[in-house]
């Protein structure tokens, strides 16, 4: 058995009602974030798909401790699949990339995807009122979940998922939440005005692309700044279906994330006037 690999807990019992994918038990933590660290390493950072064997060969697992931990990694957008294949997202290999450096706030890079969770989302709106135990941030896990008992420890575990990414901060027993640095004003005050904010950086200019290699796109969105996309010339069948299937997959995800925040806006809206 691989020095990874941990004994088998307990089956998970059939009465288990959780609504989410949670953490795989049977794979310590820090194993899945160096499982994280594969996926970047063995696509070349996203550059081709792999296949779960392609994952087990480079860290010595069985295809099954690999398997065991896809669902979640997959529902929470750290790796997405096509088929039989995956491919991190980019939160992943720029976590990949800091390891390089031997940066042991390598883990913040992925904030941006952990953020967009569910139970980041649950337990930041909980934090934002005052820190709170470590049995309570469990305890808001499980109603959200609707967890069984015994999938306590893989609740913990997400708590774990969030500290890595800096989103979260334990002092002993108490969890709170790690302030963000401050944002840029919203873009619409600029769209309104046509002028940047008052002390607003100018966004330096992006690099020409190189047409011998790159074709652009300038796609038009009334009210916005045109999407620019630069496709290279030379993709196959293979890559124009791995480019098809990563790009909805970033488009539903930020889709799902607009639409979500506007019901919040709207109920926000409604409770004020009532």
């Amino acid at each position: 058995m691989s020095e990874l690999e941990q004994d088998p807990p307990p089956a998970r019992p059939s009465q288990s009602k959780s609504k989410y994918n949670l953490p795989s038990a049977k794979l310590a933590v820090q194993n899945q974030f160096t499982l994280l660290k594969a996926f970047a390493v063995a696509s070349t950072d996203a550059r081709k798909p792999v296949s779960i064997q392609d994952i087990a060969d480079i860290q010595g697992l069985s295809p099954n401790s690999v398997s065991i931990c896809n669902p979640f990694f997959v529902e929470s957008g750290l790796i997405h699949k096509s088929g039989h294949s995956f491919t991190p997202c980019q939160e992943v290999i720029a976590y990949r990339q800091r390891l390089e450096w031997e940066d042991l706030d390598a883990g913040k890079k992925l904030a941006p995807v952990i953020r967009n969770t569910w139970f980041s989302e649950a337990l930041v709106l909980r934090l934002q009122m005052n820190p709170i135990t470590e049995d309570n941030a469990v305890q808001v896990l499980s109603e959200v979940s609707s967890a069984h008992p015994s999938e306590r420890r893989q609740l913990s575990m997400l708590l774990d998922y969030m500290e890595f990414a800096g989103i979260i901060a334990r002092d002993g027993n108490m969890v709170r939440l790690v302030k963000e640095k401050p944002v840029l004003p919203p873009a619409s005050e600029e769209r309104e005005s046509g002028v940047p904010p008052a002390g607003t950086a100018l966004p330096a200019a992006a690099p020409p692309i190189d047409e011998t290699i790159y074709v652009a796109l300038s796609i038009p969105i009334p009210g916005y700044p045109n999407a620019e996309i630069a496709i290279p010339k030379k993709m196959d069948s293979e890559d124009w279906e791995f480019f098809r299937s990563t790009l909805d997959s970033y488009l539903n995800r930020l889709q799902k994330k607009a639409v979500e925040k506007s019901a919040e806006a709207a109920e926000k809206v409604t409770f004020m006037n009532t």
